[in-house]
């Protein structure tokens, strides 16, 4: 297989539902592939994206966004994005929070992407999480509040992410002893409500 091409590959065989080390047969998709014929491996994600499956729209969604084997259009990958987040798919949640946060590829609205964020971290999206702890820090697409984005971040803190633990101490400063409390409350009770990503 060509140089590079293992994420392609990998994204290839997840669409189509197909293991590469068990598969003792090949498929034309990934005989076309293997022969560097990215055009029939495309039509075939595409097709799949097409007909509703948001695996193969969130990776169609990836594969715009980066420009990987097709050209890069962020107004493409928040469409696919969209298709596959309105099925759940967690990843495009993130994406499309990120997407509608920064007005890339769609126009900015950060209550949007806050809805986004939201759906996302409920899946345990921890990219999603730190989103929503600085847009609570800031107040963009919500009202500030402390107590929530402690929450957020005091949540990523206890997975071991040393920046969370950095802005729990900024924002701690601010806070009220029982805002703090209330955080902590909060974060001991959260639960991941739809699975973990």
């Amino acid at each position: 297989m060509r140089s590079g091409g293992l994420f392609f590959a990998a994204v290839l065989a997840a669409c189509l539902h197909i293991s590469i080390a068990a598969s003792a047969e090949q498929t034309p998709t990934s005989v076309a592939y293997e022969r560097g014929d990215d055009a029939t491996a495309i039509e075939a994600i595409t097709r799949l994206a097409e007909q509703g499956d948001a695996d193969a729209q969130s990776r169609l969604g990836r594969m715009y966004n980066f420009g990987d084997n097709v050209p890069q259009s962020f107004a493409e990958a928040a469409r696919w994005y969209r298709l596959a987040a309105e099925q759940g798919d967690a990843f495009a949640q993130y994406r499309l929070g990120l997407f509608f946060d920064t007005g890339v590829g769609v126009p900015e609205d950060h209550v949007e992407g806050m809805r986004w964020f939201l759906l996302a971290a409920e899946q345990n999206v921890d990219e999603a999480k730190w989103f929503l702890g600085v847009n609570y820090v800031y107040g963009n697409g919500v009202p500030q509040d402390d107590v929530s984005a402690f929450m957020w971040f005091d949540l990523l803190a206890k997975a071991g992410d040393g920046d969370a633990k950095t802005f729990l101490e900024l924002i701690t400063r601010r806070m009220t002893p029982e805002q703090i409390a209330e955080g902590q409350k909060r974060s001991a009770e959260w639960k991941p409500t739809t699975g973990v990503e």
